[in-house]
């Protein structure tokens, strides 16, 4: 199987994306005549030129993390782009989502819409790859990571060998699909959360200048 794989990380080589895809692709690689090729959205010079990549590719894998409950703004405007696409071509069509929150159910429906997005192209849809917790994988230690990445290598190689992504091992993969805490964990995880905001998310809009738009909410603009 050759992959053409699109991360659209906008962190690009540095992203939790790019550290998870290096353990997934590991594992694909395993599996006998698999090869690769990755590309970086960010990178490419115009939309045009990426949906010509897209013209090219026959298997796509496109990796993101979630932003907002849906795409990040570089692979919305790839996946909006593929519907000018006008040939008959056959293509099939994969996607690798990771995010910080535990639960799958984040991410459920951005899974539908693009699996609807893929019948719309007449693209044959893969399957898509969903997990949670991977917030702060590059501020830890690679030995804390290992056992985290070595289910992405599995899954890699399920992939390589299925041609695709099996919905049973990708709930199994996801899970937990929601959280069932008590009320102390619930008011823990909030506190945690306040906390994470100030010190973590708080001090990365202050770095990039955009700290006094913390509390801008554009779409409810006119």
């Amino acid at each position: 199987m050759r992959l053409t794989v699109i991360n659209a990380s906008p962190r690009l080589k540095t992203s939790n994306t790019a550290k998870l895809l290096d353990q997934f692709l590991k594992g694909f690689c395993r599996v006998e005549n698999n090869t690769y090729e990755i590309i970086y959205y960010n990178e490419i010079d115009s939309d045009d030129a990426a949906l010509e990549i897209f013209k090219q590719a026959e298997n796509i894998l496109l990796a993101f993390p979630l932003y907002s409950y849906g795409l990040p703004p570089s692979a919305s405007r790839f996946v909006y782009r593929l519907s000018s696409l006008e040939d008959s071509k056959k293509r099939s069509m994969g996607f690798f989502c990771q995010y910080g929150f535990n639960e799958a159910c984040h991410a459920r429906s951005l899974e539908r819409q693009l699996e609807n997005m893929c019948h719309e192209l007449k693209v044959e849809y893969l399957g898509m790859l969903i997990r949670g917790g991977c917030e702060g994988l590059r501020y830890r230690p690679e030995s804390a990571n290992r056992a985290f990445y070595k289910k992405f290598e599995i899954a890699g190689s399920n992939f390589g060998q299925n041609g695709r992504f099996i919905k049973q091992e990708m709930d199994k993969f996801s899970a937990p699909e929601f959280s069932k805490g008590s009320i102390f964990s619930s008011i823990s995880g909030r506190l945690f959360v306040a906390i994470g905001n100030f010190f973590f998310w708080r001090v990365l809009l202050k770095k990039n200048g955009a700290l006094h738009k913390h509390w801008d909410r554009p779409l409810q603009n006119d």
